[in-house]
């Protein structure tokens, strides 16, 4: 199976914040947002994609993956 690791989509690692009192840092989650499936604000009805996310509030909403995870959209980083 073609993993999330070896794939162009394979985004940026999401950090967490984290702190205690007025000493906050940040810290490595393991998981990376997938760039091929969009977060949409438009009428589900329009969009065209394979698959897109979508939230309640509009604001955001991202598929957040391991880099072992692995999905049918996989393409080859070049």
């Amino acid at each position: 199976m073609n993993h999330c690791k070896d794939c162009r989509h394979f985004g940026e690692e999401i950090k967490d914040f984290a702190g205690v009192g007025d000493e906050i840092w940040d810290t490595q989650t393991g998981y990376h947002v997938c760039d091929y499936i969009k977060h949409t604000d438009k009428n589900l009805h329009v969009v065209t994609a394979n698959a897109v996310l979508q939230d309640g509030s509009g604001y955001w909403a991202g598929l957040c993956v391991r880099d072992d995870f692995g999905c049918v959209n996989f393409e080859a980083k070049e």
